[in-house]
């Protein structure tokens, strides 16, 4: 399991992992899930540990998920704040993101208005609309 670190976004602990050591900066956004259930789990280890293997890894879980902080009145704004508060707390200046479901909707979000710090963007099953 790797070691968990904590950004500050605003007064919000925010946690993220970083592994693997590739060329390219990737920021993994899950969906509702905590970091140790990620890695626990049969498929999204299998997944995370081979994407680690080709590029630096960055997996975290935004304000309200997981080992992060549980504040209320939770935002897509406020979660674009805690992108861009792991990214300085690792030392990124632009990176991929990959968001998944939910996730992905503030990683587009975020492309659209940071697209400075985003080098490219990936989505797996984004909401179009709310069900």
């Amino acid at each position: 399991m790797p070691d968990v670190s904590y950004a500050r976004s605003g007064g919000v602990a925010v946690a993220y992992q970083v592994v693997g050591n590739g060329p390219v900066d990737v920021v993994y956004a899950p969906h509702l899930s905590n970091l140790f259930a990620l890695w626990a789990g049969e498929r999204s280890g299998r997944f995370l540990r081979r994407l680690a293997e080709d590029v630096r890894l960055i997996v975290f879980n935004p304000r309200g998920e997981g080992l992060s902080d549980r504040p209320r009145n939770v935002t897509l704004e406020a979660r674009m704040d805690d992108i861009n508060a792991v990214l300085d707390a690792v030392g990124i200046e632009r990176a991929t993101l990959f968001g998944v479901a939910e996730s992905a909707n503030v990683c587009a979000l975020y492309a659209a208005t940071f697209p400075d710090r985003c080098e490219r963007l990936a989505l797996f099953g984004p909401y179009a609309r709310s069900v």
